[in-house]
C-alpha cells in the first residue's frame, strides 16, 4: 500500500498549502539544508502518529508549535493531508482569535463515510491499515520502521557510551518504546517501594490508635440498673435493658411532669394567698354570684341605651332632610345660571337647544375641514397661477440652448474639416526621406558630388552634404508651423466638444423641467377638484386665513360646549325641583320646628347616649375582671381534681407543696440515671463502632501492603529478565550472518573488511565490534576502527533491515531524510544502488546535487519511475517548490 498525495498546510516551513504528488516509485527532494526537507518528514510523520519523535523529548514543545511562523497570528488553519489507497487520513487544528482549538483527526473512506475523532480512527487504522503486531502502539512503531530522520543518524553516529549508543539503536530498531516501559517499570517499583513504607508506618499508627480508643470506654453506677430490673422484672441483660430503658424514662417523665404541674398550681393558690384548696372553692363560688349582679345591671343599662338611639336616629333624620333641602336649593339656582347663558325662557324648550346644537355641529364640521386642507389648497391656487410664467422661462431657455448646440455644431465641422485638410503629414514624410538620404551619403563615403536622387553634381567637397542639411533645416521650419496649427485646431475641437456636450446636458436638464412643470400643473387641478368635491366645502372658508378659520372654529366650539351644558343643566333642573317638592311634601319640616331646635335636641340626647355608653363600659370591665378570675380558678381546681383527693382540700398549702418536691427531686434523680445509662451506652457504642472502622481500615492496608509486596516482587523479576533478554535479543538479530544488515553493510562499506561487525554488551549496554581476520584475533571497537561514514552506512542498514521485515503496517514504503550525510563518493555510489534496487516505495532527501545526479544516472532504467521536488526558498511560499519528472 503506497502514499499516494500528501497536502501540507502552515505546517513549520510550509507557508499556505503545498500538494506533493507521491505517484512515482521514487521521490527525491532538493535543497539546501534549512530549507524544509525534514519538514516534509515531519509532517507525514505527525499526520500518521500525532506525534514527532524527534521533537517529543523537548519539555517545552507542544503540539501547537507546529504552526508555520508566518501565519495570522489571529485566524489560521494547520493541517497535514496523506492519501493512500483512496484512504484521505487529515490531522489539524485551527487558531481562532490568537487560541489554538483542539486537535482534529479524520480519516475518509472510498465510499466518501468520514470517521472522526482520534479513538475511533486509530481503531479504523488497526483494522484496516496495521498488521497485528503493529496494533498496539498504531502510528508510532510506523515512524520507527518507515522514517529514518537525520537525528536518529547523528545520535547513533556520535554516541561512544555503550548505554547511549544502545539506545540510539534501539530507537532505529523501534525498541525506544521497550525502554521506556522498562524505565516506567523502574519508576513504578521506586514509587511502590515508597508507597510499601507508608503502609506500614499506617499500619503502625493505627495499631496504637485503636488502643488509646479503648481506653476511652465510659463504666457507670449498677445501682439503678438492678432496680429497674427489679422493678420491670427484667433480666440483668444489656440488650433487654437498652429496649426498657426509654419506656422506662417515658413513665418517669409522665410522672415528673404531673407532680410538678401539681406543684405550680399549688404554689399559685398559696401565692394568691390560700391557705388551703377549700378556701379557692369558696372564693369561686362568691364570685359566681357577683358575675350574676353584673349580668343583669348590664342589661338594663342596654334597655335604656336603646331607647335612647331611638330619639337620636330620629333627630338626625331630620337634620339630614334639612341638609338635603339646602343641597337642592342651591343645585337648583346653579342650574338656572348655567341656562340663562343660552336661553331666557324658564323653563327653556329643550327642542330649540337640540336644533341650535346641531346647527353649530355642522358649522364646526365645515371649519374642521377647512383647517384640514386650506394649507394644501392655497399652495396649489400659487402653484397654478405660477407656472404658466415658469413654463414660459423655461421656454425661452430651451430655443436658447437649441441654437447654441446648433452653432457648436457648426463650429465643430469646420474645425474637423480643416484638421482633415492639413498637410502635417506630408512635411514629415519629406523630412523623413531627406534624412534618409544624407545619412546614407555620411555611410557611403564616396559620392563625388553627385545627388543619388536627381543625378546633379554639386562638386567634389561638403557641397552636396550642406545643401542637403539645408533642405532639412528649412523643412523642419515649415512643419513647426504646421504642427503648431494643429495643435491649435486639437484644443479648439477639444473645447467646442466640451462645450457642445454641456450644452446638450443643459437643454435635455431644460426639456426636463418644463416637463415636470407641466405636470405639477395638472396634479395641482386634479387636486383641486378632489377638495372642491367634499360634502364639508366652503370656498368663502378655504380663500380665509388659517388663524381666522381656526379662530372662528374656537368659537364654535364653546357655543356648543355651552349649549351641551345647558341641556345637562335643563335635565337636573327638572329633577331638581321635582326632588324639592316631594321632600317639603313628605317632611313637612317646617310645620314641626325649626333646624336650629332639632340641633339642641339633638345635642342633648348625644350627650346622654356617652354617659349610658360609659356606665355600660365600666360595668363590662368589672365582668372582664370577675369571669378572669373565676376561669383561672376554674383551671386550677379541675386540674387538682384529677390528682388531688378530696380529703387533702383541708389541709395546709404548704406541707403539702413540700411533700410533693419531696417526691419530684426522687423522680428527676432517677430520670438523670436513666439519662446517663444510655448516654454511656450509646458512647460506648459509638467507641465499639470506631474500633471496628479502624480494624477494618488496619486489615485493608495489612492486605494492600501484602498486595504491594507481590506486586514489587513481580516488577523485580520482569526488570531482570528484561535486562537479561533486551541486550541479547538486539544481539542475536544483529550477529545472524544472513541478516539483512549484515547483508547491506558488506554490500554499502566501501572498505574490503572480510570479517563481520560484531555487537556486544550486556544489558541495555551495547558495543559495536570488528573481528579482524584470525580466529584468535581480538574484536576492536569500531570507534576506533569505522569512520563516519561507515558508522552513516551502518546505521542506514540496520534501518533499511528493519524496514524490509517490519510486520507493522501494510504502509510500502521507506523513507531517509538525507542518507549521504558523511558519505564519501564509494558510499554513495552504493547506496545508489541499494535505494534504487528496493521494491518499495522510496521517500528520500538530499541537500547533494550531485548526488541526485548521479541516483537518477545509476537508475537511468528506472528514471520514468522517478520524480524530483526542487525546494527553491527557505521561505516556502505556495510556488516554491517545483516538480520535475523524467518521463
Amino acid at each position: 500500500m503506497k502514499i499516494q498525495m500528501v497536502r501540507i498546510q502552515n505546517f513549520r516551513k510550509y507557508f499556505g498549502l503545498h500538494e506533493f504528488n507521491l505517484s512515482k516509485d521514487i521521490t527525491i527532494f532538493y535543497g539546501p539544508n534549512g530549507y524544509g526537507k525534514s519538514t516534509f518528514f515531519d509532517a507525514l510523520e505527525w499526520c500518521i502518529s500525532g506525534t514527532i519523535h524527534r521533537f517529543s523529548r523537548q519539555k517545552d514543545f507542544s503540539d501547537k508549535d507546529v504552526i508555520c511562523f508566518q501565519c495570522d497570528e489571529r485566524e489560521a488553519i494547520c493541517s497535514v493531508e496523506v492519501i493512500f489507497e483512496n484512504h484521505k487520513l487529515v490531522r489539524g487544528f485551527k487558531i481562532v482569535d490568537g487560541t489554538p482549538s483542539n486537535m482534529t483527526v479524520s480519516i475518509t473512506k472510498p465510499d466518501g463515510s468520514t470517521i472522526r475523532g482520534k479513538t475511533l480512527v486509530d481503531q479504523f487504522l488497526r483494522k484496516t491499515s496495521y498488521l497485528k503486531s503493529g496494533r498496539t502502539l498504531v502510528g508510532d512503531l510506523v515512524k520507527q520502521t518507515h522514517i529514518l530522520s537525520q537525528d536518529q543518524i547523528t545520535d547513533f553516529i556520535s554516541h561512544d557510551d555503550a548505554k547511549q549508543r544502545f539506545e540510539a539503536l534501539s530507537d532505529i530498531m523501534g525498541l525506544k518504546n521497550v525502554l521506556s516501559l522498562v524505565d516506567n517499570m523502574k519508576s513504578i517499583r521506586s514509587k511502590l517501594q515508597s508507597h510499601s513504607l507508608k503502609i506500614e508506618d499506617t499500619i503502625q499508627s493505627q495499631t496504637s490508635v485503636i488502643d488509646k480508643r479503648k481506653e476511652d470506654l465510659v463504666s457507670f453506677d449498677s445501682s439503678y440498673i438492678k432496680k429497674w430490673s427489679e422493678d420491670k422484672t427484667i433480666p440483668l441483660d444489656f440488650d433487654q435493658l437498652q429496649v426498657q430503658v426509654p419506656k422506662i424514662q417515658e413513665e418517669l417523665l409522665s410522672r415528673t411532669g404531673l407532680i410538678s404541674q401539681r406543684v405550680d398550681k399549688l404554689e399559685i393558690l398559696n401565692g394568691l394567698g390560700y391557705n388551703m384548696i377549700q378556701d379557692c372553692v369558696d372564693r369561686k363560688n362568691d364570685l359566681a354570684k357577683e358575675l350574676e349582679l353584673h349580668n343583669e345591671q348590664t342589661e338594663n343599662a342596654q334597655k335604656l341605651l336603646t331607647q335612647v338611639s331611638t330619639v337620636i336616629d330620629s333627630l338626625s333624620g331630620d337634620k339630614a332632610h334639612f341638609d338635603t333641602l339646602n343641597k337642592l336649593e342651591i343645585e337648583e339656582r346653579e342650574c338656572l345660571e348655567i341656562v340663562k347663558k343660552v336661553s331666557k325662557n324658564d323653563p327653556p324648550d329643550a327642542l330649540e337647544l337640540t336644533k341650535i346644537l346641531s346647527q353649530k355641529r355642522r358649522l364646526l364640521t365645515k371649519h374642521d375641514t377647512a383647517l384640514l386642507y386650506i394649507q394644501e389648497y392655497q399652495e396649489l391656487e400659487q402653484i397654478i397661477a405660477i407656472i404658466p410664467t415658469l413654463k414660459e422661462q423655461q421656454y425661452t431657455k430651451v430655443n436658447k440652448l437649441r441654437k447654441r448646440r446648433e452653432r457648436l455644431l457648426t463650429l465643430l465641422s469646420v474645425v474637423n474639416n480643416r484638421i482633415s485638410n492639413h498637410a502635417s503629414g506630408s512635411y514629415i514624410n519629406l523630412v523623413a526621406n531627406v534624412q534618409n538620404i544624407f545619412e546614407h551619403l555620411k555611410n557611403e563615403h564616396v559620392h563625388d558630388g553627385i545627388c543619388p536622387v536627381c543625378s546633379v553634381d554639386h562638386g567634389n567637397g561638403n557641397q552636396l552634404e550642406n545643401r542637403i542639411h539645408e533642405s532639412i533645416q528649412k523643412h523642419n521650419e515649415n512643419l513647426q508651423q504646421y504642427t503648431n496649427v494643429s495643435e491649435s485646431l486639437s484644443s479648439r475641437k477639444k473645447r467646442y466638444e466640451t462645450h457642445l456636450q454641456q450644452t446638450e446636458k443643459d437643454q435635455k436638464d431644460a426639456q426636463d423641467k418644463e416637463k415636470e412643470y407641466e405636470l405639477n400643473h395638472k396634479n395641482s387641478h386634479d387636486r383641486i377638484s378632489q377638495i372642491k368635491q367634499f360634502e364639508d366645502f366652503q370656498l368663502e372658508l378655504f380663500n380665509l386665513p388659517f388663524q381666522k378659520v381656526q379662530q372662528a372654529r374656537e368659537l364654535i366650539q364653546n357655543e356648543i360646549n355651552n349649549i351641551e351644558a345647558a341641556k345637562q343643566a335643563n335635565n337636573k333642573l327638572t329633577q331638581v325641583r321635582l326632588d324639592l317638592n316631594n321632600l317639603k311634601n313628605t317632611t313637612g319640616l317646617s310645620k314641626v320646628y325649626t333646624e336650629q331646635e332639632a340641633e339642641s335636641k339633638l345635642q342633648r340626647f348625644k350627650r346622654a347616649l356617652g354617659r349610658i355608653n360609659n356606665y355600660i363600659l365600666l360595668k363590662n370591665l368589672s365582668r372582664d375582671k370577675t369571669i378572669t378570675e373565676i376561669n383561672s380558678l376554674n383551671g386550677v381546681l379541675m386540674s387538682l381534681q384529677e390528682s388531688i383527693a378530696k380529703d387533702e382540700y383541708e389541709k395546709s398549702l404548704s406541707p403539702l407543696i413540700s411533700q410533693y418536691k419531696t417526691e419530684l427531686q426522687g423522680l428527676k434523680e432517677e430520670y438523670a440515671a436513666t439519662a446517663a445509662f444510655v448516654q454511656s451506652l450509646s458512647t460506648n457504642q459509638k467507641i465499639q463502632k470506631d474500633i471496628k472502622e479502624m480494624e477494618k481500615i488496619r486489615n485493608n492496608k495489612i492486605q494492600e501492603f501484602s498486595v504491594t509486596t507481590e506486586k514489587l516482587t513481580e516488577i523485580q523479576t520482569f526488570l531482570e529478565e528484561a535486562a537479561k533478554r533486551l541486550g541479547t535479543t538486539a544481539k542475536d538479530i544483529l550477529n545472524q550472518s544472513s541478516s539483512s544488515i549484515q547483508k547491506y553493510f558488506r554490500y554499502l562499506n566501501p572498505m574490503p573488511i572480510t570479517s563481520p561487525i560484531r555487537f556486544e554488551g550486556n544489558d541495555d549496554e551495547l558495543k559495536i565490534m570488528l573481528q579482524t581476520s584470525g580466529e584468535n584475533k581480538s574484536l576492536s571497537n569500531v570507534q576506533y576502527t569505522l569512520s563516519s561514514g561507515q558508522l552513516n552506512v551502518l546505521a542506514i542498514s540496520i534501518f533499511l533491515a528493519v524496514n524490509q521485515s517490519q510486520q507493522v503496517s501494510v504502509l510500502d514504503f521507506v523513507a531517509i531524510d538525507d542518507p549521504i550525510q558523511n558519505m564519501d563518493d564509494v558510499n554513495q555510489f552504493s547506496i545508489c544502488d541499494v535505494l534504487g534496487t528496493l521494491s518499495k516505495q522510496l521517500l528520500f532527501a538530499t541537500h547533494d546535487y550531485e548526488f541526485v545526479k548521479l541516483f537518477i544516472k545509476k537508475n537511468e532504467h528506472r528514471k520514468d519511475e522517478i520524480q524530483v521536488y526542487m525546494i527553491d526558498a527557505p521561505q516556502l511560499t505556495e510556488k516554491k517548490i517545483k516538480r520535475l519528472t523524467f518521463e
